[in-house]
């Protein structure tokens, strides 16, 4: 198609927002609703009629599988209409209010076997429901599973329901009611293993796993006193590229409650058929200090456990936002298919209040990566995929013909404090002292540029006091210093450096006072120094890297995100071969047509991608050199029009040899990216080394200037796509 060699051409209209191929990524990357953590639930059964709340799915499901092996007779389960009301003594479940068994009402099963099974209606265990159990003698009953995210709804008359309370310290089944005013507490009621229905005082403890009869006047739902909002209660699936979670979570009573938050391990002994074992979920939770909501004040820490308080409902705060999060950095991947084939990252939300309430919240995630990830060099684990960001530079160092110059720590001009010290002689890098001599340069031109063009000269001022290296003040502005020789003909013989002499008596160089810390004025200046100050102005550009499947860390300069026609993703380079990419469209539609997201950045001249060095992976850093040729088409000194830059002798032919080298000269970059392991102030941590990456970026150039030109900053890079090799038709098949 002509959209691939279109794409991949420098075109202004082609460059569109990250966000843009982000979004692209993950529509087709995404998977699907994974949650996979278990607990076990143990009721202790006696002999005749046992009624047990479960707060689990039963894993599996089917009820021969979790009843079979036990001594249990029949099994019966309320359906989801309700008795009209509770007759007095009855023989078992199914003589309540003296009516038979109704297939809209209960659900029985009976064992496998001649006889009742027959007639047997349940078949599915789940959780938020209570199970009448007749037991011909005492055995303990284990059902694992997943929590239940099961809305306990009530109806006019009696529901069979149980309590999410703790195992010991529960509050009253009062105070458990007691918030929802269409609940009577003076009218629950139990079976006990007779089969008999009595009468639960109100005061007494309720009973984590137990189910009661309870009377509801309307139709609503009721959870407890502590409210949790139905996306958090029915499980939180962070899936691959979910990092934060809102657990709204609100006091419905009239007396305040302490929460605490806890987080629980899963079982990691799994069985066959659920998702595997891969850990503990890496949560977090995110705190503000002080009450600021400031970006600086934000801090992500690791959730063990953690209380707060939330006022009774009607006061200011009933209601409180529990931000949780993921932290999938240097975790192995864990991914599970659509037959739910694979491992998770397994863990529990543990909701509790000091007086008792209890509820347990599934957790999971999984970590990505199509081609999984590369142990690199270090023993870091790196995700393939591509990772495009922004470069910031922010910081330069000095550059002058034979002179560096900075601003002196014990200035009073606070514009320049903590910038100035001086180099060279036998006292190299003494610091200065406001109105002493010092050394500048190696030639009065480069003096001159380089004071009246430092910003001394523009430094606002009252008397000559405030300006710095002996500056007078003349209309409220510093001016340049004038320049004077050091001791006559330098004796040293080295006369490198010119002194400014200031209004202090021991200047300039005339009292056998040292020029800047170089005895008897000889001035020298550290050319090589990598010391940087502040630009007045940031400079920014896009970067692109891309991690190999097998492990080559790459910089590209393009890269557009294309599909085969049966729907192969291909990340493109503008070296894909014409047998690829002459049959690829564009990854999207847009307004019915064929559309494609290309990303670019014109700050490096290489073609082809180009590789760092061995060794460095995004634990450490990536480092590299690129080498631009005198006869490169993009090296800067070359101008197909301009006679003197064009690499061209006077007869149109390309120079060779010297001639080539004082027309055209050759440019080298080293360029380095230093990762930095933790985020700075105000950054998440929760995607920070892994689907976020950062630190310091610096760059070295040789060829522009006789001196070293070099600079540095900061860098961001997001992973944007986990597809691990380019120009290569790809099939995610569900794997972002």
């Amino acid at each position: 198609m002509l959209i691939a060699s279109r794409i991949l051409r420098p075109a202004k209209e082609n460059f569109l927002p990250l966000q843009c191929l982000a979004a692209v990524v993950i529509l087709f990357a995404s998977g699907g609703t994974a949650l996979g953590q278990l607990r076990q639930q143990s009721f202790d059964l006696t002999t005749g009629w046992n009624s047990i709340f479960l707060e689990v799915n039963a894993f599996p499901d089917d009820a021969d599988t979790v009843f079979v092996g036990h001594p249990i007779d029949a099994v019966w389960m309320r359906a989801s209409e309700p008795l009209s009301g509770i007759g007095g003594q009855c023989s078992g479940p199914e003589d309540l209010n003296c009516q038979p068994p109704d297939d809209t009402m209960w659900r029985v099963w009976f064992p496998p076997g001649p006889g009742a099974s027959i007639v047997t209606t349940l078949r599915v265990i789940r959780g938020g429901n209570v199970y009448q159990i007749l037991a011909s003698a005492p055995t303990t009953l284990t059902i694992t599973g997943m929590p239940s995210g099961f809305d306990p709804r009530y109806r006019p008359g009696f529901n069979n329901r149980g309590m999410y309370v703790k195992d010991t310290g529960a509050p009253t089944v009062a105070a458990y009611l007691q918030p929802e005013s269409r609940l009577d507490s003076s009218a629950v009621y139990e079976i006990n293993a007779a089969g008999a229905v009595v009468l639960v005082p109100g005061e007494t403890q309720a009973v984590a796993g137990k189910g009661y009869w309870i009377p509801a006047d309307g139709d609503f739902t009721y959870n407890g006193p502590l409210d949790i909002d139905v996306a958090t209660r029915r499980g939180v699936d962070f899936g691959r590229v979910q990092l934060r979670h809102e657990a709204v979570m609100a006091n419905l009573g009239s007396l305040a409650l302490d929460v605490t938050t806890t987080y629980l391990s899963s079982l990691s002994t799994i069985p066959t058929g659920f998702a595997g074992y891969a850990g503990d979920v890496p949560l977090y939770w995110l705190e503000i200090a002080d009450g600021s909501t400031a970006a600086e004040m934000l801090q992500w820490n690791a959730l063990g456990s953690d209380t707060f308080s939330l006022d009774p409902a009607g006061l200011s705060t009933p209601v409180f936002t529990r931000d949780i999060g993921v932290r999938r950095t240097g975790l192995a991947v864990a991914t599970v298919d659509i037959e739910r084939q694979g491992s998770l990252y397994q863990g529990f939300l543990e909701v509790s209040t000091a007086d008792g309430f209890r509820r347990l919240i599934a957790l999971s995630t999984e970590v990505g990566g199509f081609g999984g990830s590369v142990a690199s060099a270090g023993g870091s684990t790196d995700r393939p995929g591509l990772y495009v960001g922004t470069v910031r530079m922010d910081r330069v160092a000095w550059v002058s013909a034979g002179a560096r110059i900075w601003t002196n720590q014990d200035a009073g001009n606070p514009q320049f404090a903590g910038l100035l010290q001086c180099s060279g002689g036998v006292n190299d890098g003494e610091t200065c002292v406001v109105g002493r001599s010092r050394c500048i340069g190696t030639a009065e031109a480069d003096l001159m540029s380089l004071v009246c063009d430092s910003g001394f000269t523009e430094a606002t001022c009252t008397t000559d006091d405030d300006c710095l290296l002996g500056g007078t003040c003349t209309g409220g502005f510093c001016t340049c210093p004038a320049l004077t020789m050091c001791e006559p003909d330098c004796p040293s013989g080295d006369c490198r450096g010119f002194c400014i002499g200031g209004d202090n008596a021991d200047g300039p160089c005339n009292d056998s006072v040292d020029c800047a810390g170089a005895a008897n004025g000889t001035c020298s200046a550290d050319l090589n120094s990598t010391d940087y100050r502040p630009v007045t102005f940031e400079l920014e550009f896009p970067v692109i890297l891309h991690l190999s499947n097998a492990g080559e860390y790459k910089m590209l300069t393009e890269v557009a995100l294309l599909q085969t026609p049966e729907g192969l993703l291909v990340l493109a380079t503008p070296d894909c071969p014409s047998e690829v990419c002459d049959s690829l469209d564009g990854a999207m539609t847009v307004n019915g047509q064929p559309f494609a997201r290309r990303i670019a950045t014109a700050a490096f001249s290489f073609e082809d991608g180009f590789s760092f060095d061995p060794g460095g992976n995004f634990t450490s850093a990536l480092a590299g050199t690129i080498i631009i040729a005198p006869n490169h088409p993009l090296n800067p000194f070359r101008h197909k029009f301009h006679p003197d830059h064009d690499c061209l002798d006077r007869f149109g032919e390309p120079l060779q040899g010297n001639a080539l080298d004082s027309e055209c000269f050759q440019v080298t970059r080293v360029l380095s990216f230093a990762f930095d392991p933790t985020p700075p102030d105000g950054r998440s941590v929760l995607d920070w080394g892994d689907s976020v990456l950062g630190g310091t970026f610096t760059d070295s150039v040789d060829g522009l200037h006789k001196e070293t030109i070099r600079g540095a900053g900061r860098f961001e890079l997001h992973r944007v796509s986990t597809i691990g090799e380019l120009n290569t038709p790809v099939d995610l098949g569900g794997t972002p």
